[in-house]
């Protein structure tokens, strides 16, 4: 199995994960705030990385409060266009630097576009396991 292949299979789980979470919280009687933000800072991760390796502008916050209908219309079109930007990936695109600035402390770094695809797939398992909790 390539790289590609690889972050693509994790990225399918990833999509399926976030649609078991978005049809369990439709069928809530209440979704607490906090709920509601963590998911929202999720996608928010996803739309922020998204743009960081398309070398676009991040026009979203971290923790950007959202309703679960502007979450899951985000949740649908962010993944879409990360798993196109995969589909279309070389080797090249996948080993190329990506700098950035992490928003919460303002460090510096450097990043493949594939480790950034794993680090923030890998986010999302530590997100996700925040969300099951509440």
């Amino acid at each position: 199995m390539t790289l590609k292949q690889h972050l693509l299979k994790m990225l399918e789980s990833e999509i399926w994960a976030n649609q078991i979470l978005v049809e369990t919280l439709e069928k809530a009687k209440a979704i607490d705030e906090r709920t509601l933000l963590l998911f929202s800072h999720l996608l928010s991760s996803y739309s922020m990385w998204l743009n960081r390796i398309q070398g676009t502008e991040i026009t979203t916050t971290l923790f950007q409060e959202r309703t679960l209908e502007e979450s899951k219309t985000l949740m649908k079109n962010v993944l879409s266009e990360i798993k196109m930007h995969l589909q279309k990936a070389d080797e090249q695109e996948l080993s190329r630097v990506i700098s950035f600035i992490f928003p919460l402390d303002g460090t510096k770094s450097k990043l493949s576009v594939a480790d950034a695809l794993t680090h923030l797939i890998t986010h999302s398992l530590i997100t996700g396991d925040k969300l099951c909790q509440d």
